[in-house]
């Protein structure tokens, strides 16, 4: 059986449509995961920070409590930096 031309251009059209539309939906994909991607490391960011600010409270109110009430206060960590125990001094070594 043969082709007639009309028919294996509309057969040659129907493959060209069905492979750009499967790019499309790969590129779609793509774009799709890129996005939850980076909200996921955006929340991440997020939930790191606000745990160390947590460690951070908690270290500085043991801290607080074990000093005298005169004692200046620290300022929190600046967004994005990382949160380090305060060294420990003579009062704190001679206590222990």
């Amino acid at each position: 059986m043969t082709l007639s031309p009309e028919t294996a251009w509309i057969l040659i059209g129907l493959v060209i449509a069905g492979t750009m539309l499967a790019i499309l939906r790969v590129t779609g994909f793509a774009y799709y995961n890129s996005v939850v991607w980076h909200n996921l490391r955006v929340e991440v960011h997020r939930l790191r920070i606000a745990q160390q600010r947590r460690m951070y409270d908690m270290a500085m109110g043991v801290l607080s409590e074990s000093k005298d009430a005169a004692s200046p206060k620290v300022a929190p960590p600046a967004v994005g930096t990382e949160v380090h125990e305060p060294a420990a001094t003579n009062e704190t070594s001679q206590a222990a």
